[in-house]
């Protein structure tokens, strides 16, 4: 997503779409979304906006972001290492291991958030 500039951004449109016919670009508030078909393209398209130094950022895709699981009905005392250990033998990769607590009084609830791979 690249913010939009009313003076330069008709320029790079034209030469996103001249090298990369099949991406897909569309307008969201102050910025443009760029959607390429493969991680070349991606990688490619960074590397043209940071030449043109272009105010951009990056959405990693859900493939390579930690998925997040909520375990829940657990006694409060249960010990973080027990989880990551129990999971682990159980053939996943284990990340992270967190036991949310209230917001206001911070008091642990039966409630556990693990990140895995």
């Amino acid at each position: 997503m690249f913010k939009y500039k009313k003076e330069n951004y008709k320029i790079i449109i034209q030469d996103l779409n001249k090298d990369f016919p099949n991406c897909d670009v569309k307008l969201a508030g102050k910025y443009i979304k760029i959607f390429t078909t493969s991680t070349d393209e991606h990688r490619i398209v960074t590397d043209y906006l940071k030449e043109k130094c272009e105010e951009f950022y990056v959405i990693n895709p859900p493939d390579s972001r930690l998925q997040k699981i909520v375990i829940e009905g657990l006694p409060v005392s249960t010990e973080i290492g027990e989880i990551q250990a129990d999971l682990t033998s159980r053939g996943f990769c284990v990340e992270k291991v967190t036991q949310l607590t209230r917001s206001k009084t911070k008091s642990p609830l039966p409630i556990f958030m693990v990140e895995l791979e």
